[in-house]
């Protein structure tokens, strides 16, 4: 008597990423393609988006997700992730889990690096008067750098001016302070020999991880009257 069995052997399955976009905003969707091959028949995936990390170096898939999607896996070939949305700058990196067949064993993968950028902000606060000859100042706000600087904040003042609506238009004067990230400071000094109306505005360049930003010139607070 002869007796024979059939045993399945599991192969591999090879597995590759493509993040898309590589470089977003935050509040902006993201996802990842993965190329899959194995044998052919259906199974799931999980991605998971980890971050954010300060650097594409330091990226990693340990700790918790960001966001985590599943899709099908109707066979071999390329499949976009449902999206997820960052809401921190800073870089990610996608992680991408294949389930096991009959024939297959299970696979995962980690890579696919984004870079997310934050959204900065500006503001200013002036002195509502000042006398003439006066060393002026104001208060400067920055915010939404995601791992701090430095950055080169540039405070701006306009004038003088007539009236107050003719503020921001003409000639103006600048001073560039290095900041180190996030924070409110004192803005370098500027000195007011004519009547009139100042108008303050400041402004912070882009970054690797930050978009520029501007505040309003004119708005309520950022204008200073010398009698």
């Amino acid at each position: 008597i002869v007796a024979s069995a059939r045993v399945a052997v599991r192969g591999p399955q090879s597995l590759t990423l493509a993040a898309d976009p590589t470089v977003l905003v935050t509040g902006s969707p993201a996802r990842v393609v993965a190329t899959i091959d194995g044998d052919g028949s259906s199974r799931a995936a999980t991605a998971s988006l980890h971050g954010p990390f300060s650097s594409a170096a330091a990226a990693h898939c340990g700790g918790a997700a960001a966001g985590t999607v599943s899709m099908p896996v109707l066979g071999d070939g390329a499949y976009a992730s449902p999206s997820v949305t960052p809401s921190a700058g800073g870089y990610y990196v996608w992680r991408v889990a294949v389930d096991g067949t009959d024939t297959s064993v299970p696979t995962a993968l980690c890579g696919a690096v984004v870079r997310v950028r934050g959204r900065s902000t500006v503001g200013v606060a002036a002195p509502a008067t000042a006398a003439r000859f006066d060393v002026v100042s104001a208060r400067v706000t920055l915010a939404g750098l995601p791992f701090g600087g430095p950055v080169d904040v540039t405070t701006s003042l306009y004038g003088p001016y007539g009236t107050a609506s003719e503020a921001c238009t003409g000639n103006h004067r600048d001073v560039v302070q290095r900041r180190p990230g996030n924070g409110t400071f004192t803005s370098l000094s500027f000195q007011v020999e004519e009547p009139g109306w100042y108008a303050w505005r400041v402004s912070a360049p882009e970054g690797e991880l930050w978009l520029g930003s501007a505040s309003t010139c004119g708005a309520v607070g950022t204008l200073t009257q010398v009698p």
